[in-house]
């Protein structure tokens, strides 16, 4: 099991870097977490290589 943390100021941008890791053949995802500060947006992904 790893994890893979991502932090952008906005949500779209996170999106975009979530999906991409997350749609990679060679990944399988476990869980993603979000939170938020009063300035960045975090999601953590933990996942496990395939």
């Amino acid at each position: 099991m790893k994890i893979k943390t991502f932090a952008r100021i906005t949500c779209g941008g996170l999106d975009k870097v979530v999906n991409e890791f997350c749609s990679q053949s060679s990944v399988e995802v476990l869980e993603i977490q979000a939170n938020s500060t009063w300035l960045f947006i975090t999601a953590t992904v933990i996942y496990q290589d395939n």
